[in-house]
C-alpha cells in the first residue's frame, strides 16, 4: 500500500505484538460497503485507519487516509462522566462502513482497535461516527462526543473503558426514511444502539440512543410495510434485539 496521508504509523496491534505499518502483511480488512451500481467497493482498513476504493471492473485501488479527529471525552475511569473540552485527539480507525445511495458521501463508525507504539492500552479510536466525500476521501464532517454524550444522558456510558475507546462504535447501517438520511450504530461497549441523523453530511447529529443485548456487532434496518425497524446481533449475551424506528 502507497504511503498517504492520513493513514496510521507509530502504532502496534491491540495485542501489542505486530507492528502497524501499513505494508501488506499489516493490512486488515474490516468491512465492505458497494456502491448503488457495484462497481465501487469500500473496504475499511481499521488498524491502518483507511478505507480503501476498490473499482470492482479494473481492480484499481484508491487509498483514503481518514486522518484523526479531535473533542471533548471523558478518559479517566472513576465512576463519573466528565468530558473535558479537546481531550482526545486519536485516529477514527474505523470498523464498520456504509454508502449513501446518492453515491455522495460514506459513513463510518469509529471504533479504534491498536495501540501506541510503546505497548501501552492508552485511549484510541475517533469514539464518531464520520462522514467522507465519497469521490475524494476527504472529511465533510464528525460526531464529535455526541455517542458518549448520549450514552452518558441515557445511563449506559461505560466509564471502564474511559481510558481505552468509551462507548466503542462498532458497526452501522444507513437508509432513508420519511425525508431523512439515518444512520444506526451499534455501541458495542455501552450495549446499545445510536440514532444519527446525516440528513445534512455536514453536521451529523445523534437524535436517540437505545438500549440492545451485550456487544452488538451486526446492524441491519428492515422494512415491514411502511414500517422502519433495526435488528441488533449482540455478539455476548448471544441475541439479536429488534427496535422501530418511530417519528
Amino acid at each position: 500500500m502507497p504511503a498517504s496521508p492520513g493513514f496510521s504509523t507509530g502504532r502496534i496491534d491491540d495485542l501489542a505484538r505486530l507492528s502497524i505499518d501499513n505494508t501488506p502483511a499489516t493490512i486488515e480488512p474490516e468491512s465492505v460497503a458497494f456502491s448503488k451500481n457495484s462497481r465501487f467497493a469500500f473496504v475499511t482498513l481499521q488498524e491502518n485507519n483507511g478505507v480503501v476504493r476498490v473499482d470492482v471492473l479494473t481492480g484499481e485501488l484508491m487509498f483514503l487516509g481518514l486522518g484523526q479527529t479531535t473533542h471533548a471525552a471523558d478518559l479517566l475511569v472513576d465512576g463519573l462522566y466528565d468530558p473535558v473540552p479537546d481531550a482526545l485527539t486519536a485516529f477514527r480507525e474505523p470498523d464498520g462502513i456504509a454508502l449513501d445511495q446518492t453515491g455522495r458521501f460514506f459513513v463510518t463508525a469509529d471504533e479504534g482497535d491498536t495501540r501506541d507504539a510503546a505497548g501501552s492500552g492508552a485511549p484510541r479510536g475517533g469514539r464518531t461516527v464520520s462522514v467522507f466525500d465519497a469521490e475524494t476521501g476527504v472529511l465533510i464532517a464528525d460526531t464529535g462526543s455526541q455517542l458518549d454524550d448520549a450514552a452518558a444522558d441515557a445511563g449506559v456510558y461505560p466509564d471502564g473503558r474511559s481510558n481505552r475507546g468509551g462507548s466503542e462504535p462498532e458497526v452501522l447501517d444507513l437508509t432513508h426514511y420519511r425525508g431523512l438520511t439515518l444512520v444506526a450504530v451499534g455501541l458495542e461497549r455501552a450495549n446499545a444502539v445510536a440514532l444519527v441523523d446525516v440528513s445534512d453530511p455536514a453536521s451529523p447529529t445523534v437524535i436517540d440512543i437505545e438500549s440492545v443485548g451485550i456487544g452488538p456487532e451486526g446492524i441491519k434496518f428492515f422494512r415491514n410495510g411502511g414500517r422502519l425497524f433495526l435488528a441488533s446481533a449482540n455478539e455476548v449475551s448471544g441475541t439479536v434485539s429488534i427496535l422501530e424506528v418511530v417519528f
